[in-house]
């Protein structure tokens, strides 16, 4: 049974929605990406009753170590979009970007050129699959928790001494 993996407790806590995107090739890649930005978003005409600044923003999670590829600027390039990137509580390698802007085709864009970079570092081996893994993002931060807790625990306790019996 091939199931999707399941999305770690940090980011039900933070009732983020997470859609995993795995195309064939990039056509369907692109189609897919563009249709989760379009169906985030909702239909044109009920946005135009909504007074809701939340609806002009797109978020996507994308591994920490593509951060320093993206230029804020030149993804938002012939857009009136904005891009800001952000960490998540309790999650190290991963990081938001959040992608404003009022229009969907114009999100849509923004939102392919920042996968565009994610893409091309991974097919240049710059990432691994281990750095778009969700749990295994979680799972740092649950060890080093409880590697501290240990290490303050065996310091609290003091070593045992043989009695002589």
């Amino acid at each position: 049974m091939d199931r999707p993996p399941a999305v770690p407790e940090v980011f039900q806590r933070l009732d983020i929605k997470v859609a995993f995107i795995r195309g064939a090739d990039d056509k369907s890649t692109h189609a897919a990406l563009t249709g989760l930005v379009r169906n985030a978003r909702g239909p044109q005409s009920m946005r135009e009753f909504e007074q809701d600044a939340q609806s002009d923003e797109v978020t996507l999670l994308i591994p920490e170590k593509s951060v320093a590829h993206l230029s804020p600027a030149e993804l938002a390039e012939g857009t009136p979009c904005t891009l800001e990137v952000t960490s998540v509580e309790d999650v190290r390698r991963h990081r938001r970007v959040h992608i404003r802007g009022a229009e969907t085709a114009d999100l849509q864009i923004v939102a392919w050129r920042v996968h565009e970079i994610v893409l091309g570092l991974a097919r240049a081996g710059s990432l691994a699959d281990k750095d778009f893994d969700l749990q295994d993002s979680a799972w740092d931060m649950a060890m080093q928790a409880f590697q501290s807790k240990r290490q303050g625990v065996q310091e609290a306790t003091p070593d045992a001494v043989p009695s002589a019996a």
